[in-house]
């Protein structure tokens, strides 16, 4: 595939698991020769999750990592919203979930 923008996976899901949360990991990536630049936007849940943005590839592979702030079981679900450089892909969107054994 030529000249995509992806984000996999685009809904993720913090997990816990005998008392022990598992972070929760998104790849972006793109084969475009213009260096995809990303700027955050929004964030809905910043009281119960943090998150850090790793660029892997310079331009083209990032890696975005949620991590459970408070150790409850309380359930949630929020947005993170990313703008790009691109024209025809301005904004990514990534979900973020709970998801409790």
């Amino acid at each position: 595939m030529v000249n995509y923008l992806k984000v996999s996976p685009p809904n993720v899901y913090i997990r816990k698991s005998n008392d022990a949360f598992t972070d929760a990991v998104a790849t972006i990536a793109t084969d475009r020769e213009l260096p995809l630049k990303l700027e955050v936007a929004s964030f809905t849940i910043p009281e119960k999750v943090e998150y850090t943005i790793d660029e892997i590839v310079k331009g083209k592979t990032f890696k975005v990592t949620f991590s459970q702030i408070q150790k409850s079981d309380e359930a949630y679900s929020g947005l993170l919203i990313l703008k790009t450089n691109y024209k025809d892909k301005p904004t990514l969107r990534i979900f973020v979930k709970s998801r409790f054994d």
